[in-house]
């Protein structure tokens, strides 16, 4: 059976933000490849916190670029920018990457999803094959609904399950 985590973050820029993560100033691929190795798992979902390293993307896409057996990428960028619409339709041309993962923190990020900030993401993602993973923390249930309908999806069809476009997966896996 293969083991697959599903998140992983590497970064080399000094110790993570937020306490409930390790408090190391870097967790390479190498440590990570270590600790798979050692735990028997054998492939992971990188998913870059630019927040803690502004390079996490590039580290990620450098793990997978010489480890695509091991690693896979939902990566990110900042979707309140408007030169960032730009990177959707040619995404996945990045090695490894397979799609997007985007957090939401409160207070002035979470509300972002009934804003209209990242309203242009969903259709965008959806012509380009991109699944999306969000974490948004402090937004109700009504808040992702909305972004689901935003995307084209009733609330009832925008779950991991159900929504279009939301399983990633490889070949080579």
């Amino acid at each position: 059976m293969l083991i697959v985590d599903a998140q992983i973050h590497l970064w080399n820029a000094g110790k993570p933000t937020t306490p409930w993560h390790r408090q190391i100033p870097a967790y390479t691929k190498a440590d990570a490849l270590s600790e798979m190795d050692a735990a028997g798992v054998d492939a992971a979902v990188l998913t870059p916190h630019t927040p803690w390293d502004p390079n996490a993307n590039e580290l990620a896409i450098e793990a997978a670029r010489q480890h695509p057996d091991r690693f896979v990428i939902l990566g990110n960028f900042p979707v309140d920018k408007p030169e960032s619409r730009a990177l959707v339709d040619t995404w996945k041309q990045r090695p490894g990457m397979l799609g997007l993962r985007f957090t939401f923190p409160p207070p002035q990020q979470s509300a972002w999803l009934t804003d209209g900030t990242v309203d242009w993401l969903w259709p965008a993602a959806e012509r380009a094959g991109l699944p999306i993973a969000l974490m948004a923390a402090g937004s109700s249930g009504a808040r992702t609904s909305r972004a689901c309908r935003a995307r084209g999806a009733s609330a009832s069809r925008c779950s991991p399950r159900s929504c279009r476009g939301s399983r990633a997966a490889t070949s080579s896996w």
